[in-house]
């Protein structure tokens, strides 16, 4: 329902394009009573647009004049683009009645459904403008990096990843870094028995080669061994007595002197020696890969 001023009022301005239900009129002279009359249907009509307008929108009037600072009118005309005849498609950008400017995500409106885009929880139909931005420049299977968790970002499904993982640039010329994602490596190494070797890392002189880890002479560290060994009836070394022990065989340990770090040397890991003149063999103990690190959270977008 709305007036129809022309046909209310006898004084009121006839119908024409521009108010095609009449306007007012003024007196001609104050008291002249020939202008339209000041009465409450009118302000009622003026009345029932502004509250329809709060009622469709959803918003309860505070009781308070409506100022610039404060309009509650004007923010039920925000709220009602979201309600109107219009489909919004994806991209479309509106700005709520808390000042904030949202994007379409999922196309929505009256032909299928409506979306508030400022109390839509969880977001899917719309995100602000920064969460949207952050939709772009993030897109699935993109990795970020924080020191907090949960990770709270505006957009996007995130998983934990790379846990207790160091990452490493993908290179095609290396079958073990030639993909994304690949994982492989260990926390702790050792080396074969009767050997100085692993088969995960190399090294030579001129630095990281691509096969079998054989350290040199100048990469080994400053170190000393504990050399065990028995004898049987007469033993010797290539210098100085004989060790004589005839009647029960006897075993022996020595420590050698503290070599490496670029002198040259040669040792026996372990082992024993007696008249037959057995092969001797050895391991290294485990030792850790770890080298000085932070920890933080790794995380990748899966939606």
């Amino acid at each position: 329902m709305a007036l129809k001023i022309s046909t209310q009022y006898a004084n009121a301005t006839a119908a024409s394009a521009s108010y095609p239900n009449g306007s007012f009129k003024n007196e001609t002279a104050p008291g002249a009573l020939d202008g339209t009359p000041l009465e409450k249907a009118w302000p009622d009509d003026l009345q029932g647009l502004l509250q329809s307008i709060l009622v469709a929108a959803g918003i309860t009037a505070s009781g308070s004049a409506d100022t610039v600072l404060a309009p509650q009118y004007l923010a039920g005309i925000f709220n009602l683009r979201y309600y109107s005849r219009v489909d919004y498609k994806v991209g479309t950008t509106v700005t709520g009645s808390n000042g904030i400017k949202y994007v379409c995500q999922v196309a929505n409106g009256p032909a299928s459904v409506i979306v508030d885009p400022i109390t839509e929880s969880p977001r899917t139909y719309w995100f602000t403008e920064q969460a949207t931005r952050f939709d772009v420049d993030n897109p699935i299977g993109t990795i970020r990096m924080t020191t907090y968790s949960p990770h709270a970002f505006p957009a996007g499904s995130w998983l934990q990843t790379m846990v207790g993982r160091f990452p490493v640039g993908v290179n095609a010329a290396d079958p073990d870094w030639d993909a994304a994602g690949e994982t492989g490596g260990a926390k702790t190494h050792s080396h074969a028995p009767g050997t100085l070797s692993a088969s995960s890392h190399t090294h030579s002189s001129g630095g990281i080669t691509a096969a079998g880890h054989a350290l040199t002479v100048a990469e080994m560290p400053a170190h000393s061994h504990t050399v065990s060994f028995e004898t049987v009836e007469n033993d010797g070394g290539t210098a100085g007595s004989n060790l004589d022990n005839s009647q029960v065989p006897a075993e022996f340990t020595a420590n050698t002197s503290s070599v490496g770090s670029g002198d040259e040397h040669t040792h026996t890991i372990s082992g024993s020696t007696g008249s037959t003149g057995a092969s001797v063999t050895g391991s290294t103990a485990t030792a850790s890969n770890v080298p000085p690190y932070q920890a933080a959270y790794y995380w990748v977008r899966t939606a």
